[in-house]
């Protein structure tokens, strides 16, 4: 077999095994803010199925309260239906340590708001929530290191050539 076959055979191996190795990319981390976007985070875990599931974590990032951590572990209600890479319904109210967080999504109820407030009622907001999602990893991104690789490989072996030690 002629190098340029063998280098042809070797570039076509290392792209079926990176189309096996990746897979579709699902949104698995959206991004919410109530507020106006006065308060901020994440809501991570979420595969895109269309099944009442809760989701793994639930963090604040930004509020005009301060930073509030995480949410989930106190969660009484964490139910997240996500469909085409979108969260069609959401039902989240968890108390941590003085405040109290509500996300409210339902499509067939028109419902759309967020809530924090601390439990005495100071702090309230009640304004439309909008959830956005984060970008995930591409599926293309394994096949774009084995192209990255294959090119190392082949000015690995023009240099080789070209100093006049041939590869066998």
């Amino acid at each position: 077999m002629t190098p340029k076959y063998s280098v042809g055979a070797l570039v076509g191996a290392l792209m079926l095994a990176a189309s096996l190795w990746s897979y579709p990319a699902n949104a698995v981390t959206f991004h919410w803010s109530i507020a106006g976007g006065n308060i901020g985070g994440f809501i991570t875990g979420l595969e895109d199925n269309p099944g009442l599931q809760p989701a793994v974590n639930v963090t604040v990032t930004n509020s005009i309260i301060g930073g509030l951590g995480d949410y989930v572990p106190t969660a009484s209600a964490n139910e997240f239906i996500v469909f085409g890479g979108a969260i069609t319904f959401a039902h989240f109210d968890s108390n941590l340590g003085s405040f109290h967080l509500v996300l409210l999504l339902d499509p067939v109820v028109p419902i759309n708001n967020g809530f924090l407030f601390d439990n005495s009622g100071q702090h309230g907001l009640a304004t439309p929530i909008s959830f956005e999602v984060a970008t995930p990893l591409p599926a293309a991104l394994p096949l774009f290191a084995t192209g990255l690789g294959v090119l190392g490989l082949l000015g690995w072996r023009r240099k080789r050539k070209a100093q006049g030690i041939t590869a066998g």
